[in-house]
């Protein structure tokens, strides 16, 4: 799978409801610092563009069998660098992974 189809993918799964947004530490923080909210965050996945994209398809550090994809992204709402960590898990559900203020300076 390209990037392209990838994000459209995502897209179309998002617009379905068809997303988890996994709350972990890193996640939470950020989701605080910027009073941000699960709408916010899948705003800031539905608008990702190919030229977003910095890794992937790599195999899940957890689950092997299923694939990450990685991106950056500049949200003008709070003028910071996110990281996104996206997969899709059985063509039915788009599972966000990561999505936290970029930690690289």
């Amino acid at each position: 799978m390209n990037i392209a189809t990838f994000l459209k993918k995502v897209a179309k799964l998002a617009e379905e409801g068809n997303i988890e947004i996994i709350e972990n530490k890193k996640n939470m923080q950020t989701k605080r610092k910027y009073n941000l909210t699960t709408e916010d965050q899948e705003n800031m996945i539905k608008q990702l563009k190919p030229s977003d994209w910095i890794k992937g398809p790599v195999p899940d550090r957890d689950i092997v069998t299923e694939d990450v994809w990685m991106f950056k992204k500049k949200y003008d709402d709070i003028e910071v660098l996110i990281y996104i960590k996206l997969k899709i898990r059985n063509n039915k559900e788009c599972i966000c992974l990561s999505i936290h203020e970029d930690e690289e300076k």
